[in-house]
């Protein structure tokens, strides 16, 4: 059984016509976006741990529950934290938005963070023709992190002329 992709495009059909058209038109597709939604949960059934010290054993008593988002340049091993072009904190919510547009060939990362510090991660290469993104956190009454959801903006594709012989 698979789950559902965390993928929520603005025009269900975008990919296919895409392609389409780059293969087989001279047009613009227009500017599009991708919502992506941090899991809820890190399951503690997929924390595994390495070997530990002699005499120890090791336990996870319960999953971990999203507490951040942000975007990274490069995969998870390489630490490339992204810094936000703006960022503002609401009462329910906080908001982060990078500017993406000029930086086409770095590899663009969604981190989402579980544990009180980010303790673990699950991260998401993005595409990199990204013009921005926006990281809402959303927070309940008492200021505990509910959602992450990552909505970013596709920059326009442009399709070579065809020749005409």
């Amino acid at each position: 059984m698979t789950s559902p992709s965390p993928y929520r495009s603005t025009s269900s059909c975008l990919a296919i016509c895409t392609a389409a058209c780059v293969l087989s038109c001279n047009t613009v597709v227009h500017a599009s976006s991708i919502t992506i939604l941090c899991p809820a949960e890190f399951p503690v059934q997929t924390i595994n741990f390495g070997p530990p010290p002699q005499g120890w054993t090791p336990f996870a008593p319960f999953s971990l529950r999203v507490g951040s988002g942000e975007l990274m340049y490069g995969p998870p091993s390489s630490y490339q934290s992204a810094k936000p072009s703006s960022y503002r904190e609401e009462r329910s919510r906080n908001i982060a938005i990078w500017k993406l547009s000029e930086l086409t060939k770095e590899e663009k990362w969604l981190s989402c963070g579980y544990g009180m510090a980010a303790e673990l991660t699950l991260s998401q290469q993005l595409p990199r023709n990204l013009a921005e993104c926006t990281i809402t956190t959303n927070k309940d009454s008492h200021r505990n992190v509910t959602a992450v959801r990552a909505t970013c903006t596709l920059s326009e594709v442009k399709t070579p002329a065809t020749k005409k012989k």
